[in-house]
């Protein structure tokens, strides 16, 4: 199952029209082969990343918070309408659960 099939919360970060860092927790999760991180439509980590898609992730599996597990990349798709929806309904699952 791996961290990203726990319940671990994230922590995004993206850069603000300063340049200046921004970091959010969230849900994260799979969806195939990419990493799913669920968020609303006018949030100002969606503004950052729609306007720069370089984005790091940082977070930690609950049995050993003590190492780190950091993903950078690029935002390559943005999922919305129903296919959003069952992505959402997935990660609410199990964060909810």
């Amino acid at each position: 199952m791996g961290v990203l099939g726990g319940a671990s919360l994230a922590h995004l970060g993206s850069v603000l029209p300063d340049g200046a860092p921004y970091t959010v927790p969230g849900w994260i999760g799979t969806h195939g082969e990419y990493v799913a991180i669920v968020t609303g439509l006018y949030s100002r980590k969606v503004r950052n990343l729609r306007r720069d898609p370089r984005v790091a992730l940082s977070l930690t599996a609950a049995d050993d918070p003590f190492q780190p597990i950091i993903i950078r990349g690029r935002v390559i798709e943005w999922v919305e309408g129903d296919a959003a929806w069952t992505i959402v309904d997935q990660l609410a699952t199990k964060y909810i659960s």
